[in-house]
């Protein structure tokens, strides 16, 4: 008996990638593996990963605390009126970030409500 050699790459069809022109990523929107590992096991989408108010909270949360331990007592008690000021400002920012996008999801409710009235009148 002979064995017959048999290539297997002989009728195997390759699939190429067609450029759609559709662009997937978007720029400046990098995350390093640790945060989309993050966004991944919390169930957060990707794409809304820089809102309004990202800078100011960058700023705020990169303040080094460790200057409080050198302060005086005074002074201490003016960076918490300061820090105290910067909280206030922020959530009041976040209220409004969250009222505009309550109202914008509500015209849109609204929206579709009159289509789907106006449809439903010229069908009758």
């Amino acid at each position: 008996m002979s064995l017959k050699k048999v290539n297997k790459w002989k009728g195997v069809k390759i699939n190429t990638h067609k450029n759609s022109g559709e662009l997937i990523t978007q720029p400046n929107q990098t995350m390093s593996i640790r945060e989309i590992l993050f966004r991944n096991t919390q169930g957060m989408t990707y794409d809304n990963y820089k809102t309004p108010y990202y800078e100011d909270q960058a700023t705020f949360s990169s303040q080094a605390l460790n200057k409080i331990q050198e302060m005086e007592p005074t002074e201490k008690l003016q960076y918490l009126k300061e820090v105290n000021s910067q909280v206030q400002t922020l959530t009041k920012k976040i209220q409004d970030h969250e009222n505009q996008k309550a109202e914008m999801l509500k015209s849109q409710t609204e929206a579709v409500e009159v289509k789907t009235e106006t449809k439903e009148n010229e069908s009758v």
